[in-house]
C-alpha cells in the first residue's frame, strides 16, 4: 500500500497536477499521512505540487464558523495553486 500511495503521489507530479491536502488538527487523517510520510507530513516536501493546510480548532463537520472560513480560504487558495 505505501509504495502505491507514493508513486501515485510521484505520477501526480509528474503530470504537474496541484494537490492541496486539508485536515483538522486532531484529524485522524493525520495518523494515516504519517504513516506514508513521516510526522507532519513532512515526506511530502519531496512532491512540489502538493500543499498542506491545517485547520486548528475544528471538528469533522466544521462546525465553527471559524473552521469553515479557514476552510474556504484553503479550497481558494488552492483553486490557484497553478501558475
Amino acid at each position: 500500500l505505501h509504495s502505491q500511495i507514493v508513486g501515485e503521489f510521484q505520477a501526480l507530479q509528474d503530470r504537474d497536477a496541484a494537490i492541496g491536502l486539508i485536515y483538522s488538527q486532531d484529524d485522524v487523517g493525520l495518523v494515516h499521512l504519517a504513516e506514508h510520510f513521516g510526522e507532519g507530513g513532512r515526506g511530502l516536501s519531496r512532491y512540489s505540487n502538493v500543499r498542506m493546510t491545517i485547520l486548528p480548532d475544528a471538528d469533522h463537520n466544521l462546525t465553527p464558523v471559524a473552521a469553515r472560513e479557514a476552510y474556504l480560504r484553503a479550497v481558494q487558495d488552492m483553486a490557484v495553486l497553478k501558475n
